[in-house]
């Protein structure tokens, strides 16, 4: 029996097993809480295990005098993608003691859904939240390598990686020459002087279709390292001083945009060297199924241990990257803050 320090709690591990057996269904879904926070600017593709090719259909008809017979100005192609999901297993083991601790009193981070479930699951849905949350930063970052894959960040490809590798070669996808590239690598880290401008030049750059998509309701994102929104906001206050509009200090917006562009600060950008901008319709999380998790399942580990284990797909993938829904901005970087840039000399 384990007995939780400083509580009247008391868990054994055949508690745990018979938990995770009567919420199975809720426990395998823990996947999906964990990255709420970043698929709610995404689109979940369910049922791709393996690849899933779709293709762009790019048509070019022209009105004009009329000509019998004439399609000197009709063209038609057909550009693939593909979003490749891999399976993914995860096998955590764990003292139940040690993780009930610390939830006791603050609870888990998973949703309605569990807040209010016997501790038990509770116990369990921390470790499962704990391992998913890896995933997130994987989303952008991960390098799939086929030796180890040992780790998210080599199980699958992140969009950074994605960008990376697409704007590479004579025949790269993502260029200046296809105008869904925005090159700014040859100019200084973005920082607390230069972010406004240069976000503002971004948003003037973008195709006008891509633009005209956009609507207060579901806007345009810039997928940013937060260090940019920080250094937008103090670049928006100091350029656009008190004049009626500017109301509020946390200026997500981009200027000019009418609220039909904001900036999406995430963690799992942090030290980027990319912003995609684009709409959620056109970043894809591929998965298994909506529960994420396909097979869950919770031994005993004597003495005191516990293991959890399950398997899951996963893969991300840009839908299109024609300009008119994709443009990928290439950083030189973003400079980390100093003291001197924001505190002014005593």
């Amino acid at each position: 029996m384990f007995n939780i320090v400083n509580s009247n709690i008391t868990i054994s591990s055949d508690d745990l097993i018979a938990a995770s057996k009567k919420y199975d269904k809720i426990l395998r879904s823990v996947a999906v809480y964990a990255l709420a926070h970043i698929l709610q600017h995404m689109t979940v593709v369910e049922g791709v295990r393996g690849s899933l090719t779709w293709g762009q259909l790019k048509a070019k008809a022209s009105w004009a005098l009329y000509k019998k017979n004439s399609q000197d100005n009709s063209s038609a192609e057909i550009l693939g993608r593909t979003l490749t999901t891999r399976l993914m297993s995860l096998i955590d083991q764990f003292d139940p003691n040690e993780v009930a601790g610390t939830i006791y009193h603050e609870g888990p981070n998973s949703g309605d859904a569990l807040k209010n479930l016997p501790i038990t699951v509770q116990v369990i849905a921390r470790k499962l939240m704990e391992a998913s949350e890896e995933l997130y930063f994987a989303m952008f970052k991960g390098a799939y390598d086929e030796n180890t894959g040992t780790t998210p960040m080599t199980s699958i490809e992140g969009f950074d990686t994605i960008c990376t590798k697409e704007s590479t070669g004579a025949s790269a996808a993502i260029s200046t020459t296809n105008k869904n590239l925005i090159d700014l690598s040859s100019y200084s880290d973005l920082d607390v002087t230069n972010t406004f401008a240069a976000i503002n030049y971004i948003w003037l750059c973008l195709d006008q279709k891509m633009k005209d998509f956009g609507t207060q309701a579901q806007p345009v994102r810039f997928f940013v390292d937060p260090l940019i929104c920080e250094y937008y906001n103090r670049g928006y206050k100091d350029e656009m001083g008190s004049v009626v509009y500017n109301t509020k200090w946390n200026q997500t917006q981009v200027l000019g945009s009418e609220g039909r562009a904001i900036l999406l600060p995430l963690a799992a950008k942090k030290d980027s060297n990319w912003i995609q901008v684009t709409h959620p319709a056109n970043m894809l999380f591929g998965c298994g199924t909506k529960t994420q998790m396909d097979s869950l399942t919770v031994d005993r580990i004597p003495p005191f241990d516990v293991m959890v284990s399950g398997t899951m797909w996963a893969g991300v993938q840009f839908k299109f990257l024609d300009s008119s829904v994709f443009t990928a901005v290439k950083l030189h970087g973003v400079k980390a803050p100093a003291v001197a840039d924001l505190l002014p000399t005593p």
